[in-house]
Protein backbone atom coordinates (compact mmCIF):
# COMPACT_ATOMS: atom_id res chain seq x y z
CA UNK A 1 0.00 0.00 0.00
CA UNK A 2 1.47 2.80 -1.34
CA UNK A 3 4.91 1.39 -2.40
CA UNK A 4 7.86 2.91 -3.08
CA UNK A 5 11.71 2.37 -4.71
CA UNK A 6 12.71 2.60 -1.17
CA UNK A 7 10.82 -0.82 -0.30
CA UNK A 8 12.84 -2.92 -3.14
CA UNK A 9 14.05 -5.09 0.18
CA UNK A 10 14.05 -9.07 0.39
CA UNK A 11 11.65 -8.44 3.43
CA UNK A 12 9.31 -6.22 1.07
CA UNK A 13 8.65 -8.91 -0.64
CA UNK A 14 5.92 -12.16 -0.87
CA UNK A 15 4.97 -14.05 -3.91
CA UNK A 16 1.43 -14.77 -3.71
CA UNK A 17 -0.74 -16.22 -6.90
CA UNK A 18 -2.60 -13.91 -9.31
CA UNK A 19 -5.58 -14.47 -8.53
CA UNK A 20 -5.46 -13.32 -4.91
CA UNK A 21 -2.78 -10.16 -5.60
CA UNK A 22 -5.87 -8.78 -7.62
CA UNK A 23 -7.92 -9.46 -4.71
CA UNK A 24 -6.05 -7.65 -2.40
CA UNK A 25 -6.31 -4.57 -4.27
CA UNK A 26 -10.15 -4.85 -5.65
CA UNK A 27 -12.05 -6.44 -2.60
CA UNK A 28 -12.19 -5.33 0.86
CA UNK A 29 -12.49 -8.59 2.19
CA UNK A 30 -9.49 -9.50 0.57
CA UNK A 31 -7.31 -6.60 1.10
CA UNK A 32 -8.61 -7.13 4.87
CA UNK A 33 -7.41 -10.44 5.30
CA UNK A 34 -4.49 -9.38 3.83
CA UNK A 35 -3.72 -7.01 6.21
CA UNK A 36 -4.35 -9.36 8.84
CA UNK A 37 -1.80 -11.24 7.65
CA UNK A 38 0.91 -9.08 6.86
CA UNK A 39 1.11 -10.34 3.72
CA UNK A 40 -0.23 -6.01 2.76
CA UNK A 41 1.57 -3.67 4.96
CA UNK A 42 0.65 0.44 4.81
CA UNK A 43 3.40 2.59 3.57
CA UNK A 44 4.60 3.62 7.26
CA UNK A 45 5.38 -0.04 8.32
CA UNK A 46 9.04 -1.16 8.44
CA UNK A 47 8.43 -4.72 6.72
CA UNK A 48 11.39 -6.84 8.27
CA UNK A 49 9.30 -5.72 11.73
CA UNK A 50 6.05 -6.83 10.78
CA UNK A 51 4.93 -10.73 11.42
CA UNK A 52 3.38 -12.37 7.93
CA UNK A 53 1.80 -15.56 8.21
CA UNK A 54 2.32 -18.76 6.26
CA UNK A 55 -1.03 -20.56 5.61
CA UNK A 56 1.07 -23.64 4.05
CA UNK A 57 2.04 -24.58 7.70
CA UNK A 58 0.30 -22.22 9.68
CA UNK A 59 2.97 -20.58 11.48
CA UNK A 60 3.97 -16.70 11.70
CA UNK A 61 7.59 -15.53 10.61
CA UNK A 62 9.66 -12.53 10.85
CA UNK A 63 11.16 -11.82 7.23
CA UNK A 64 15.34 -10.37 7.07
CA UNK A 65 16.89 -9.07 4.43
CA UNK A 66 19.28 -11.71 3.65
CA UNK A 67 16.15 -14.18 2.40
CA UNK A 68 15.86 -15.51 5.89
CA UNK A 69 12.72 -16.27 7.90
CA UNK A 70 12.55 -16.30 11.71
CA UNK A 71 8.99 -18.55 12.92
CA UNK A 72 7.73 -16.42 15.67
CA UNK A 73 4.57 -17.77 16.30
CA UNK A 74 2.09 -21.20 15.22
CA UNK A 75 -1.37 -21.53 14.68
CA UNK A 76 -3.63 -21.84 17.92
CA UNK A 77 -5.04 -25.41 17.72
CA UNK A 78 -7.94 -24.51 19.82
CA UNK A 79 -9.75 -23.33 17.24
CA UNK A 80 -8.98 -19.67 17.76
CA UNK A 81 -7.66 -17.40 14.45
CA UNK A 82 -3.94 -17.33 14.23
CA UNK A 83 -1.96 -14.99 16.25
CA UNK A 84 1.62 -14.00 16.07
CA UNK A 85 1.19 -13.45 20.57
Amino acid sequence: MGGSKRRETPSNVIVMCSRFNGAMESETEAQLAAMQFGWKLPAYATPSEEPVYNMNDGRWYRLDDDYRKEVIGEHRSDGDSATPF
